[in-house]
């Protein structure tokens, strides 16, 4: 669709280790992070909405959609696996996956475009 954001996410993500130092993190693997790259290059062909992407304090790399009083939270670990949490809509989702790869292919590009969906609407 757009890509107008994945250039600002791509900074973000190559900056992570200077971020997680900062906050007193160990850094993120060489994996989350490529991880991380390959599901914001998907993720960017069919959403508008742009994420924050950081570090996390368990190594892991964020990237996280907000609208209102909803998100959407992609986590990318250092084992190539990822997780997605989900509150759209007033519920609770989430989605854990072995390869952090599998992520973008259903369930996280659907509650992103959900989340999507709410902003549009102005609503939470």
């Amino acid at each position: 669709m757009t890509d107008g954001w994945l250039d600002k996410a791509l900074a973000d993500l190559s900056e992570a280790d200077t971020v997680a130092e900062e906050e007193g993190f160990a850094p993120s693997s060489r994996l989350s992070q490529a991880n991380a790259k390959a599901i914001l290059r998907e993720l960017q062909k069919s959403i508008e909405l742009s994420p924050s992407v950081y570090p996390t304090s368990d190594q892991e790399i964020a990237i996280q959609f907000v609208a209102s009083e909803a998100s959407v939270l992609i986590l990318c670990d250092g084992f190539g696996g990822g997780a997605c949490f989900s509150f759209v809509g007033g519920k609770n989702r989430w989605a854990r996956f072995d390869d952090a790869m599998d992520l973008p292919s259903g369930f996280a590009t659907a509650e992103v475009l959900r989340l999507t969906a709410i902003k549009k609407q102005g609503g939470s």
